[in-house]
C-alpha cells in the first residue's frame, strides 16, 4: 500500500497584497515545488504584453511624386482713351522772360506757365494747339511790344472761396500798376489776412495774365516770386511795366 504523497510546504506569493498595489514577479516554472504559469504542453504560447515585447521598427520606404504644373496666362487689358473736351491742348510761346506754357480746357485757360531753369512742366507732352491758343500767342506779342496792356481771354480757376476772391482782385489791377499784399487783404474782406493773400498768390496757376508780378511788399519792396526764375523774372516784368520798386 502506497504512502500519501506529502508535498513540502512553501509560502506563496499572493499578487494580490503586493504594496500600493505593485504587480508581483509570479514564480519560475520548473522549480520544485512551484506552479508553472505556462501553457499547458501542446498549446502555443501566448504574446506578452506590449510593453514587454522588445520591437524593431523597420522604415517603411516612402516614394516621392514630383509633379509640377506651370499655367501660364497672360491677359493684356488696353487703357481706356482719355478723351479731352473738344478745345483743350498744351502749346508753347518763346517770350523775352522764357518759354511760356499755355494749357487750356474746354476753351478756357487753366493754366500758364514760365519755364524755370529750362524746363517746363508739360515738356514731355506734345504740343496740341487750338484756336485759343493762337489768339493767346496774337495777345502775347502784343504785350511782349508794348501794344498791349489788357489781356482777354477766357480763363477757367479752381480755388476756395478765399482764393477766388484774390484771384479776382488780382485780374483787376491794370497795367503799370502796383498794389500790395495788405490792399488785397482790405478789398476781400481780411484786413488782417495779408499772410493768407500771400498763399492765395502762390497758388494761381495761371501767371502773367493773373497779374501777380504787380504786388509788392511793405514799402513797394520786390518780394518773392513763384513762376519762373523767381525775382529775376518779376524784377523784368515790373520794368516792362514802368512800375517802380525797391529791392
Amino acid at each position: 500500500m502506497l504512502a500519501p504523497l506529502s508535498l513540502p510546504t512553501r509560502a506563496t506569493t499572493d499578487v494580490h497584497a503586493t504594496k500600493q498595489g505593485a504587480r508581483a514577479c509570479p514564480p519560475q516554472a520548473g522549480a520544485p515545488g512551484q506552479f508553472s504559469t505556462g501553457p499547458p504542453p501542446g498549446r502555443p504560447r501566448p504574446l506578452r504584453p506590449a510593453y514587454l515585447r522588445r520591437m524593431t521598427l523597420t522604415p517603411v520606404p516612402t516614394t516621392t511624386v514630383s509633379s509640377t504644373t506651370t499655367v501660364s496666362s497672360t491677359t493684356t487689358v488696353s487703357p481706356t482713351p482719355v478723351v479731352s473736351p473738344p478745345g483743350s491742348g498744351i502749346a508753347r510761346y518763346d517770350s523775352p522772360i522764357g518759354r511760356l506754357e499755355i494749357e487750356t480746357r474746354a476753351d478756357r485757360i487753366v493754366r500758364l506757365d514760365i519755364e524755370r531753369r529750362g524746363r517746363l512742366p508739360g515738356d514731355e507732352q506734345p504740343e496740341s494747339p487750338t484756336p485759343l491758343h493762337d489768339e493767346a500767342r496774337r495777345q502775347l506779342d502784343d504785350y511782349f511790344r508794348h501794344r498791349r496792356r489788357r489781356f482777354e481771354l477766357p480763363l477757367a480757376m479752381a480755388g476756395t472761396p478765399f482764393q477766388d476772391a484774390v484771384w479776382a482782385r488780382l485780374a483787376e489791377v491794370p497795367w503799370g500798376i502796383a498794389t500790395s499784399y495788405g490792399e488785397l487783404a482790405d478789398l476781400t474782406g481780411r484786413s488782417l489776412g495779408a499772410r493768407a493773400v500771400g498763399g492765395a498768390i502762390r497758388a494761381n496757376r495761371i501767371a502773367l495774365l493773373v497779374p501777380c508780378h504787380r504786388v509788392l511788399g511793405a514799402a513797394r519792396r520786390i518780394t518773392g516770386y513763384s513762376p519762373g526764375d523767381g525775382v529775376a523774372t518779376k524784377r523784368w516784368l515790373l520794368r516792362h511795366e514802368g512800375i517802380d520798386f525797391s529791392e
